[in-house]
C-alpha cells in the first residue's frame, strides 16, 4: 500500500503548530506539558504514515528538543537532513537544532542555506536572527533585524526577539519600542 506523504506532513505540521501554541499560550506546567506531549503525538503519527519524509522527522526533532531529550531531538533532525534534498523547512530546523547544543557556526551555515532556498520566507531571518541570539552576538543580530526591517519590512516579523536583543545590549528605551512594535 502506497501512503500519501502530503497527509503525514499535515500531522507534522500539527505538530510544530501545537508546540508552538502550547508554549505560547499554556497557563500552566501541566498545561504546557500536555500541549508537548499532543505535539509530540502528532509527529509519530507522521511517522507512522510515512517513515521516510524528513518534516515528519524534523517535527519528531523538534518536539523532542522541547522535552529536553537532545540525544532524540539529534538522531531525528540528523535523519531528516540526510533525507530532505534541499528542503528549506528541514534544513532550517536543523540548524535551529545545532544552535541549541552549543554549535552556533555550524547553525548559521545551515539557517542560511535555509534563507538562499526560501529567501521569501520571515522564518528563515527567523532563524538566522535566533541563532545569533543563541550565540550572544547581540549587536550582530541587532544590526541584521533592523537592516531587515528598514529593506523588507514584510519580512521582519519578530519585534519580540528584536526586543530581547536589545534588553541583553541594555538599550532599555529602544526595547520599549520594539516591544509595542514600532
Amino acid at each position: 500500500i502506497s501512503l500519501d506523504s502530503n497527509y503525514a506532513r499535515a500531522y507534522a505540521m500539527k505538530s510544530f503548530v501545537a508546540n508552538n501554541l502550547a508554549s505560547r499560550t499554556a497557563r500552566t506546567p501541566v498545561e504546557l506539558a500536555t500541549g508537548r506531549d499532543e505535539a509530540l503525538q502528532y509527529a509519530k503519527v507522521a511517522l507512522s504514515i510515512a517513515p521516510d519524509l524528513p518534516i515528519a522527522h524534523s517535527a519528531l526533532g523538534f518536539a523532542y528538543g522541547l522535552n529536553l531529550q537532545v540525544s532524540e531531538s539529534l538522531r531525528e533532525n540528523e535523519i531528516a537532513l540526510s533525507l530532505a534534498s534541499g528542503d528549506p523547512d528541514v534544513i532550517r530546523n536543523y540548524g535551529f537544532a545545532m544552535s541549541i547544543i552549543g554549535k552556533p557556526e555550524e547553525a548559521l551555515r545551515y539557517v542560511d542555506e535555509a534563507l538562499v532556498l526560501d529567501p521569501l520566507n520571515s522564518r528563515s531571518f527567523y532563524a538566522h536572527i535566533s541563532v545569533l541570539y543563541f550565540a550572544r552576538r547581540y549587536e550582530e543580530a541587532v544590526r541584521y533585524s533592523l537592516k531587515l526591517k528598514q529593506d523588507s519590512p514584510e519580512l521582519f516579523r519578530f519585534p519580540v526577539l528584536l526586543g530581547h536583543l536589545l534588553l541583553m545590549l541594555g538599550r532599555t528605551e529602544d526595547a520599549a519600542l520594539a516591544f509595542g512594535g514600532d
